[in-house]
């Protein structure tokens, strides 16, 4: 439980830019809600993977991929027939592209599935709280925003909390 706690006070130090008072002057804008929303449906998501049928964890994902694909095809045949479909047009747009298919949306995800099948889902889903510490690190990294003491803060947060429940997991 205090790993746990660990990371998640890692995560408020990455929201609240290492004031965690600061948190309780956000404010939630409809794009938030929605965030929160699919953070509710990924949770409900990780702990389903543990009633996942029995097979191949690469199986499994082709069946995800597939499903998705064509859930998505409705969404962007009205978005074309309406005229705001928004497709690549330079190499920094197909590499945008590229790079959330292949690491985000696949590798990421097999990642996940994998992990969640030899860990249980309670020690992968820790691994969740890496998310908003990964996106500070590539805000640094790509966008050009300064390293910062409570970024550095954050990464020992979470790190040092799934740590200790992995070495406490690992005892049990």
């Amino acid at each position: 439980a205090v790993g746990y706690a660990l990371t998640l006070l890692g995560v408020a130090v990455t929201a609240g830019r290492g004031d965690l008072l600061d948190l309780f002057a956000l404010e939630l804008n409809r794009g938030d809600l929605f965030v929160i929303l699919a953070a509710a449906l990924y949770a409900g998501y990780s702990v389903a993977l543990r009633q996942k049928p029995r097979v191949h964890w690469l199986s499994f994902l082709c069946v995800l991929i597939v499903a998705g694909a064509l859930a998505s095809i409705p969404f962007v045949v009205a978005e074309t027939l309406m005229g705001h479909a928004i497709w690549p047009t330079s190499t920094t747009g197909w590499t945008v592209l590229a790079y959330v298919t292949l690491l985000p949306s696949l590798l990421a995800q097999a990642f996940f599935i994998r992990g969640n099948e030899v860990l249980g889902s309670n020690a992968a889903g820790l691994f969740l709280n890496l998310i908003p510490i990964m996106g500070a690190i590539f805000s640094v990294a790509l966008l050009g925003e300064r390293f910062q003491p409570f970024h550095a803060l954050s990464l020992a947060l979470v790190l040092g909390g799934i740590a200790l429940a992995q070495r406490r997991l690992g005892q049990k």
